[in-house]
């Protein structure tokens, strides 16, 4: 979950065009189902956004929409710290149009789409063993962590194994960002991607299928066989394709052949 919090002073004095123009690139930033944005009330006394109303072409009525359904906030962050004590438990930044001016971490602004990505992708790059509980929905939006999987990659500390674990996850989390369509194909990633992703063998699956059923999030179980191969470590997954989303069952020492 990433929450963004509309800086009032990155989208205040701009000329109304250069107001329509940012605004129309944060309109686009393709947000996952659990990201929120934010604002604060004062943003409806900005001139521009007055503007916005008395100028009724189809345009400016679509903006004002998207203005109205942010999430309305009772407080008014001026900088990063004081965000964070806003929103202390999930990753942050700020949205806006116009941030050159001000004093605040630009890995930590977005103003359009591409930014939101390199957003992500910082976060990414602050990812260790303490903090992946805080980090993963955003380093991982299409990962699901499974049974005992997130500690398991925890107990690795922040040695090679913990970080190699970390890209071949961060490589299938991109590949799964174009998964839109069809049952998921793992010979297509390995095609795509750096990934090996294989099935076991029948010979394994026969003597022990059971070493590889791992828990559900949602209750039940089911077998985890398909693995991406790193050495000495497997990580154990299973497509879900209603969801469009991968649950990691396993991530350890190679199991029972």
């Amino acid at each position: 979950m990433t929450k963004l919090f509309l800086l009032e002073e990155s989208v205040d004095n701009l000329k109304f065009e250069e107001f329509q123009e940012g605004l129309d690139d944060i309109i686009l930033i393709k947000k996952e189902e659990n990201d929120i944005f934010y604002k604060n009330n004062n943003i409806n006394q900005l001139e521009n956004y007055s503007e916005l109303y008395q100028n009724h072409s189809q345009e400016n009525q679509f903006r004002a929409k998207f203005l109205e359904q942010i999430n309305i906030s009772n407080s008014n962050p001026k900088s990063i710290e004081e965000l964070k004590m806003v929103f202390p438990d999930t990753p942050i930044g700020f949205m806006g149009i116009n941030f050159p001016q001000l004093e605040i971490d630009k890995n930590l602004c977005v103003e359009n789409d591409d930014r939101f990505k390199e957003f992500k992708k910082y976060h990414l790059i602050l990812l260790n063993h303490s903090n992946l509980f805080f980090l993963k929905e955003i380093c991982f939006s299409n990962i699901i962590f499974c049974d005992n999987s997130e500690e398991q990659l925890k107990s690795f500390g922040n040695g090679k194994y913990f970080h190699q674990c970390v890209e071949q996850l961060s490589i299938l989390n991109e590949y799964l960002q174009n998964w839109s369509e069809g049952n998921f194909n793992y010979q297509n990633l390995n095609d795509s991607t750096e990934i090996t992703l294989s099935p076991e063998s029948k010979t394994t699956m026969n003597k022990h299928f059971d070493k590889r059923v791992f828990s559900l999030p949602n209750g039940g179980t089911d077998i985890f066989e398909l693995h991406i191969k790193l050495r000495d470590i497997r990580i154990h997954i299973l497509e879900d394709n209603v969801s469009k989303k991968i649950m990691v069952g396993y991530i350890g020492r190679h199991l029972p052949i």
